[in-house]
């Protein structure tokens, strides 16, 4: 693990079929499996961030202190070349990017062409490689030399094309000014690094906490409507559309994502998306990752059960229709068999600290192949289903917060949380996505979430009945139950899991606001970017909420550069808590605070350039303190930073893509975004997303056992706050001094065109 620095403006082109295929990690495990690198994350990482520990051993501090940090530096140096090689290779094969294999074939019979017909474009260049080579097959073949030397020509002129227009795509791309300049200006570009290899591997693989509502987060479907309300027809649509992506994926179509509609994000994560698993170790984990081509099923969980779902069939292998998958997952559902006493709650396992989790799975691993065969089942399917007897929510709020809690946390046994991805399909028909961290930031879950909604509501459909499309196969046999003979060692650690993961599975509150009153229209309108709006309503509310400031962490995108993850924005800045104070302070007027307010947003939005062109504070001072450790040379100030604790964690979940979705024609058919569990044990996690231009859902989450947090009261505050914020704007009507926060406000509504802010800073939501 190490500092890799990389050139801003590489990005890349989700890979072939052959893709990237193997672990992370030393050894290898199964068959199509080859060195896999890194993973990356984004949204519950505040909590992950302060909770690391940099265990070095027991060596002694010295002359010697160049073993671990030269050992460090050099494997990440090692991992950083495998994924260019193997960039390069996917790009090649998949045609993707900057040129594919029929460009390089073309210019060979090209070159060929032009010496039969007497024609010589190399200038000499072949027949001095041809007088360069040795007499082999001279006297039988007389063309073999000169067509090996046009081989020779045509693959270095080939290669230095390739070389020239990815030069020239990332020179192109690397400019970065723009983000900090008003429209029709122009600046200096901006360098950076990034750390992305150590933080992958210390803030998440070497974390031993447990996932459960630590590190894993969940997104959801839509905020109240189900397109069927048919349990299998709809996990059997997802399923297919799931499996399509990853197809579209491999043969790399899928669009990248962009900032701002023009500038492409590095998509670099999305090899990672299925077929992934994370391997509990006692020190540490690693990812393991299989191809597309040895991974043809799913693994389905229903009361305790496990299945595996072949996805593909016929003589051609080809994915299986919708409605073949619905009937599949229909037969499941209508099993009417008990699960077995010792694997009802072997799923707990993945929810209990690493180390407990790493010795079971290395007992089932030590045992014969009945014991291990269930297990490499699991590990190498395309992501986990998980069919709930829950109905799921209705338009009701407390079912909606129910809803999330159980994508996030379930009961505790319900999850593998070792996927990269649990699909969870209620039985009212709703459905979630529940994601494990290590491998990806928020954003490219989510890009795929709102293109799998799309497909399966407006593409492939449903019939009136409510059954998918199409008609059932009666020759494809069912789905095969997987049959855990599990070593006593590993039965025994069970229950242990179990409790700790009850545990925490109620030790977490979850709640969702769908704040109606406005959305990024409004915002807009105000020339003020969405995300600092919410911000500073966010320490609006969190000041009402405890009577005082807190360190706020802020997760911001940096995938504008090459493998890039995150950034951290400090929104808790002196600017908004002068805003803040003067929004508590009856003796200023509503003149006052919209000045203090501008002040606040403008400096909000000088921090999200900062980190958006990796110029960021954080990453610098984990690496700092990470190199530190390595050279045993203590810090008092890094060690004070990284013991800071985040009581307000927040992040904007991606916005819905235009293309895929119309709010004006659907307005209920918009993703309602995801959310996460708290940074710390008395503070609040809270996620956001702009629904379409009039609406802002909040995803808040808080620990029950906590006596200064409540996810409810919170949300009570973070309306309030938006609404007074709103006032400021003149949205409604009310008096400029307030006796009672958020008082004047509550009873307004959109309300007349807003006063503009004199400046319009770029909004970068996405």
């Amino acid at each position: 693990m190490g500092v890799v620095v990389k050139v801003p403006g590489g990005w890349d082109v989700p890979g072939s079929e052959e893709g990237w295929a193997g672990e992370r990690g030393a050894g290898g495990e199964g068959q199509c499996v080859v060195p896999f690198p890194g993973p990356q994350g984004t949204m519950a990482e505040a909590r992950q961030a302060a909770t690391f520990r940099l265990d070095l051993g027991q060596g002694t501090p010295g002359r010697r202190w160049w073993n671990p940090a030269l050992k460090e530096v050099g494997s990440a140096g090692l991992r950083s070349w495998r994924r260019s090689l193997a960039q390069c290779k996917d790009d090649i094969l998949s045609g993707a990017c900057p040129a594919g294999l029929a460009s390089g074939l073309f210019l060979f019979a090209a070159i060929q062409g032009s010496r039969f017909m007497q024609l010589d474009p190399s200038l000499g260049l072949v027949d001095w490689i041809k007088a360069s080579l040795p007499d082999w097959g001279v006297r039988w073949l007389p063309g073999f030399q000169g067509a090996v030397a046009a081989t020779i020509f045509a693959g270095g002129l080939w290669t230095a094309l390739l070389l020239t227009l990815h030069v020239v795509l990332r020179l192109l791309l690397r400019y970065q000014g723009w983000l900090s300049e008003p429209r029709g200006t122009l600046s200096l570009p901006t360098r950076s690094w990034l750390v992305s290899d150590w933080w992958g591997e210390y803030v998440y693989l070497r974390s031993r906490s447990p996932l459960l509502g630590n590190s894993n987060f969940y997104i959801l479907d839509f905020l109240s409507v189900a397109p069927t309300p048919l349990q299998a027809a709809r996990a059997g649509n997802a399923v297919y559309a799931m499996m399509r992506f990853r197809e579209q994926l491999g043969r790399g179509e899928i669009e990248p994502a962009t900032l701002l509609g023009m500038r492409p994000l590095c998509s670099a994560q999305y090899r990672q998306m299925f077929n992934t698993t994370r391997i509990p170790g006692v020190s540490g984990d690693r990812l393991y990752h299989v191809r597309d081509g040895c991974s043809r099923h799913v693994v389905v969980l229903h009361r305790g059960r496990f299945f595996r779902l072949g996805t593909h069939g016929g003589l051609g292998g080809h994915l299986l229709s919708p409605r073949v998958l619905e009937q599949q997952l229909q037969y499941i559902l209508d099993d009417s068999a008990p699960a077995q006493p010792t694997e009802e709650h072997l799923a707990a396992l993945t929810a209990a600290p690493r180390a407990l989790w790493a010795q079971a799975r290395a007992s089932l691993q030590a045992g014969d192949r009945s014991s291990k065969a269930p297990l490499e089942v699991v590990e190498g399917a395309a992501f986990f289903v998980c069919l709930e007897e829950t109905p799921g929510p209705s338009r009701t709020s407390p079912e909606l917060d129910e809803r999330a809690q159980s994508v996030l946390v379930g009961t505790g046994h319900s999850r593998w949380l070792d996927k990269s991805l649990n699909l969870v399909v209620f039985a009212s028909g709703h459905m979630g996505l529940n994601v494990e961290h290590s491998w990806a930031d928020t954003p490219v879950p989510s890009h795929m979430w709102e293109a799998i909604l799309a497909a399966e509501c407006f593409e492939l459909g449903y019939a009136a009945d409510g059954h998918c499309r199409g008609t059932p196969n009666p020759t494809v046999g069912p789905p095969e139950r997987l049959l855990w003979m599990l070593p006593e060692e590993v039965a025994a650690s069970i229950p242990l899991a179990l409790r700790e993961a009850q545990a925490l599975a109620r030790d977490t509150d979850c709640h969702i606001l769908p704040f109606t009153h406005f959305g990024r229209g409004f915002t807009r309108r105000c020339r003020i970017p969405g995300s600092s709006f919410v911000q500073l309503a966010l320490q609006l509310a969190r000041f009402r909420d405890q009577g005082s400031f807190c360190l706020t962490y802020e997760a911001c995108v940096t995938r504008s550069f090459h493998e890039g993850r995150t950034e951290t924005v400090r929104p808790c800045t002196v600017e908004a808590c002068a805003f803040v104070r003067a929004m508590e302070d009856p003796r200023l007027t509503d003149a006052q605070r919209l000045a203090l307010f501008q002040v606040a947003a403008e400096k909000h939005w000088a921090l999200c350039r900062a980190a958006l062109t990796g110029e960021g504070v954080d990453r610098h001072l984990f690496c700092l303190y990470l190199v530190s450790q390595l050279l045993r040379l203590p810090s008092p100030f890094l060690t004070q930073v990284r013991a800071e604790r985040w009581k307000l964690s927040t992040s904007q979940s991606a916005t819905h893509q235009p293309q895929l979705f119309d709010p004006a024609s659907h307005p209920d058919y918009v993703c309602c975004g995801g959310g996460f569990g708290p940074a710390d044990d008395d503070g609040y996690g809270v996620s956001y997303v702009f629904m379409g231009e009039s609406m802002v859902t909040f995803h808040i989450s808080c620990r029950v056992s906590s006596p200064d947090t409540d996810s409810r009261r919170f949300g009570q505050h973070i309306q309030d706050a938006m609404l007074d914020v709103a006032t400021l704007f003149g949205l409604g009507a009310g008096p400029s001094t307030r006796a009672r926060p958020g008082e004047a406000a509550r009873e307004a509504s959109r309300g007349p065109e807003p006063q503009q802010a004199p400046s319009a800073p770029r909004d970068l939501e996405y």
